[in-house]
């Protein structure tokens, strides 16, 4: 796994998981209305903590930020 992808079996895991939440998360709207830990959970995190840790080194914000630029992006 380090060779091939260049990570850890658990970094991997975890990018994974955050690509099918932002998947969900520009494609279904209802998604937006979510509280965090909904997201963590519905995407495999037990932890909010590492779920918004996750997410952030993959997309370089916080859910709720990453959240609204889509809601802002929506009335434009």
């Amino acid at each position: 796994m380090n060779k091939n992808k260049g990570k850890n079996f658990n970094s991997y895991i975890n990018d994974l998981r955050i690509n099918y939440i932002l998947i969900k998360l520009k494609t279904e709207q209802k998604y937006r209305n979510y509280k965090v830990t909904s997201l963590a959970e519905e995407c495999g995190f037990a932890s909010h903590n590492t779920f918004v840790a996750a997410f952030r080194s993959v997309t370089g914000l916080s859910p709720a930020s990453f959240i609204n630029f889509l809601k802002r992006e929506k009335n434009r």
